[in-house]
């Protein structure tokens, strides 16, 4: 099995909602990308510049491995670990 990783990223999108009549106090997008990737370094020196991401602030990146796929998520059992 090849390395990777799970980057999520976020941006502010307040701006971009403000006008709306529902009176929303805040929006922000999270986009989550899937790479396949060597080493933690090398996923943000290759993805740092790309135009996909350009304005988004890196939230988490999270190594997913055969024993962690399913954990990666809500149903994760701390207690079990």
């Amino acid at each position: 099995m090849k390395t990777q990783y799970q980057m999520r990223v976020r941006k502010d999108r307040t701006a971009d909602y403000q006008d709306l009549p529902l009176g929303i106090g805040s929006a922000t997008e999270i986009r989550t990308f899937t790479v396949n990737l060597p080493s933690i370094e090398e996923v943000l020196q290759k993805t740092k510049d790309l135009e996909a991401i350009q304005g988004y602030e890196i939230i988490s990146i999270i190594l997913i491995h055969e024993d962690n796929r399913e954990q990666l998520g809500e149903d994760f059992d701390w207690e079990d670990a």
